[in-house]
């Protein structure tokens, strides 16, 4: 007995929404209330509307600081989701989502409902959850790295507002760092007491790092920046919504987080003079970091929140999917070298995708590889010779590695129930490999 009623509804034995089962036949039409019920528990399976959860493991994340050659001419095959196949686990799931795409989309193209606008328009909120398209209203996160937590708001992606949406890399650093921080008492590995994060997005790395403080009770101050008015505000409403959870974890140690307005084009610009900076030429572009210029005093976006201080060093910097055009290394450099104290570390991670080869190459060009290079990635990288003394003013790369994450993870939710939890094999979105690089400035 499954449970079916033949109207949308099952029975009480029955706590599984499955719609190739439970959503009921669109000919002849359900009455309007019948569908009104079959799309709230279809919001429901799918969580729709409610936290989600995603729980990542802090073991053997660090490895033997070796990486592994990537081939970026194949790179885009191997990141293709075979979730389809017959033999995958979430084949079953992939036939539920079908079935409730069409189910959702024959609502949607309807002209027979009694109430259409009204039903049509939450079928069209359910099938872009279902689909994994970002929603007009904000979503929340929870994230658990093992005992830390951190909750997160995504935003709706509006123009170039890029970074109201946690892309894969930020789990799979914050992973990363957690595990580094966390698992010696070595104090070469313990946490920084001072960290800037660049074009922090949603603040999932610099808000892990500084609830992590909170769990280990030791001094931190974390500043997060961005450039785009929309995500800095979506930035500041994270940061609100996990101080009032780390209330409850007072510590005698001083914790602090703010918010800072940071343009890696004004400071290169800054530091460079008129001949040797590219980004003098005129320059037009929807990233988030490239204003049209000139980028001093008459920038394309306002906001409240201050920008950073110049004066500021700090122990540790974080860039984190930062780089989607050939410029952003040598501005990323440019800030490194106004705020990065000396003895300090960048850690900068970035998708490998065939289409985005210059920009990897680009981060080449402005970090040379350091003589104590530890990575095994290839040798066509620009490194120091020989000869070449390592000058305080200049940064290298020390340490590489590729690690397989996913961007974004899927949909929220399956249909198993979960009701706003999820299953983080079955629905993890693309894979992809990141390339992750320690970069170090000369003490």
């Amino acid at each position: 007995m499954n449970g079916d009623r033949g109207d949308g509804s099952t029975s009480s034995a029955s706590l599984i929404f499955l719609p190739t089962r439970d959503l009921p036949p669109l000919r002849p039409l359900p009455a309007s209330e019948v569908i009104r019920t079959c799309l709230e528990k279809l919001a429901r399976a799918i969580g729709l509307g409610q936290e989600r959860v995603v729980r990542l493991s802090l073991e053997h994340l660090e490895g033997s600081g070796q990486c592994q050659p990537v081939n970026l001419s194949t790179k885009e095959e191997e990141e293709q989701d075979h979730s389809d196949g017959s033999d995958s686990p979430a084949s079953a799931d992939t036939i539920e989502s079908r079935f409730a795409q069409t189910w959702l989309t024959r609502i949607i193209s309807s002209s027979s409902l009694s109430e259409g606008t009204d039903l049509q328009e939450k079928a069209a909120e359910v099938l872009a959850a279902l689909c994994g398209n970002p929603a007009s209203e904000p979503e929340r996160t929870r994230f658990h790295f093992g005992p830390v937590q951190v909750l997160i708001q995504d935003s709706a992606i509006t123009s170039d507002a890029l970074g109201n949406r946690t892309w894969g890399a930020a789990p799979l650093l914050s992973q990363f760092l957690l595990y580094k921080f966390s698992s010696s008492s070595q104090e070469t590995r313990r946490l920084p007491r001072k960290v800037l994060e660049l074009g922090a997005g949603t603040g999932l790395v610099g808000l892990a790092l500084t609830a992590l403080a909170h769990e280990l009770g030791r001094s931190v101050q974390v500043d997060l920046t961005d450039y785009h008015p929309h995500v800095l505000e979506n930035l500041r409403i994270n940061a609100l919504l996990n101080e009032e959870e780390w209330k409850s974890k007072a510590t005698e140690e001083s914790v602090a987080v703010s918010i800072s307005r940071l343009d890696w084009q004004e400071v290169h610009d800054s530091l460079s003079t008129p001949a040797s900076s590219p980004a003098k030429q005129l320059y037009s572009s929807t990233a988030q970091t490239l204003p049209s210029l000139p980028s001093s005093g008459n920038s394309r976006h306002s906001s409240s929140i201050p920008s950073l201080s110049p004066s500021e060093r700090y122990d540790l910097l974080i860039a984190c999917d930062c780089v989607y055009d050939p410029l952003h290394p040598s501005w990323i450099r440019s800030v490194a070298h106004r705020h990065l104290a000396p003895g300090g570390v960048l850690y900068l991670i970035s998708p490998l995708r065939r289409t985005h080869a210059r920009e990897v190459q680009a981060v080449y060009e402005a970090f040379p590889r350091s003589r104590q290079y530890k990575g095994d990635v290839g040798r066509d990288a620009t490194e120091v010779g020989e000869g070449e003394e390592e000058e305080e003013e200049r940064l290298r790369i020390v340490w590489e590695r590729d690690q397989v994450g996913y961007d974004n993870f899927g949909p929220k939710g399956g249909f198993d129930g979960g009701g706003g939890g999820i299953d983080t094999e079955r629905r993890k979105g693309l894979r992809t490999t990141y390339r992750l690089w320690e970069i170090r400035r000369a003490r």
